[in-house]
């Protein structure tokens, strides 16, 4: 499972899609969306082939979302507009212009609102990360110790660095434990996959292990 992170926004527009294609299957009737001499593609082939193709990954997104606003509203942590600006001028100075970036919006089928709540989502997911997996005084004292020679001869002190150590601890342990702690939120808030074919293998395994007597 999982590894919930900006790649999600590759998957925005699946995401929309099924939403809407899914909410579309429910009318009783069923629109032809192209068609290939006497051959017809419907909007439910659609929603099902995108279901088989992208669903698991597009729910999964969905779901470590929630989880994230859910444990965000729990533990009382709030992401400023101010904290998503940075982030956007950000992207917008890596970027190059600002004709660029809205370029890049576009060509990934998003809006600056919509990418504004994604940037949203995931300083919140950093934020509650961090609070449940600290990186110690300790830690940033030996990471230090073991790179001095890394940060040039002769080495500046620690607090010089520490900004970038700290940063660099938090991207190994969000890649070593962020499964670990969204596979812990599932649990804290009882998250139930009602499609099997749409779960996660864990969930799936423990769902048909036989229970003990």
């Amino acid at each position: 499972m999982k590894k919930f992170d900006i790649s999600m926004l590759s998957i925005s527009i699946l995401l929309l899609a099924l939403v809407i294609l899914g909410v579309a299957t429910m009318k009783p009737d069923d629109p032809v969306l192209a068609t290939t001499g006497s051959t017809n593609v419907t909007k439910s082939q659609l929603y099902e082939q995108m279901k088989q193709s992208y669903g698991k990954k597009v729910l999964d997104t969905m779901v470590s979302r929630n989880l994230v606003v859910e444990e965000a509203k729990a533990q009382g942590v709030l992401v400023e507009e101010a904290e998503v600006d940075k982030e956007l001028n950000n992207l917008r100075e890596k970027l190059g212009s600002e004709e660029v970036f809205q370029q890049t919006l576009k060509k990934q089928g998003l809006t600056e609102e919509g990418f504004r709540g994604t940037i949203r989502t995931l300083l919140l997911r950093d934020k509650l990360f961090e609070k449940a997996y600290p990186v110690t005084d300790q830690e940033i004292q030996d990471y230090y110790e073991k790179n001095k020679s890394d940060f040039g001869n002769p080495a500046p002190a620690l607090e010089q660095v520490k900004p970038e150590i700290v940063e660099e601890l938090n991207a190994k342990k969000r890649k070593k434990y962020m499964d670990e702690w969204l596979i812990g939120l599932e649990k804290k808030f009882n998250v139930k996959f009602l499609d099997l074919n749409l779960a996660p293998d864990y969930y799936v395994e423990n769902a048909e292990a036989p229970k003990s007597k």
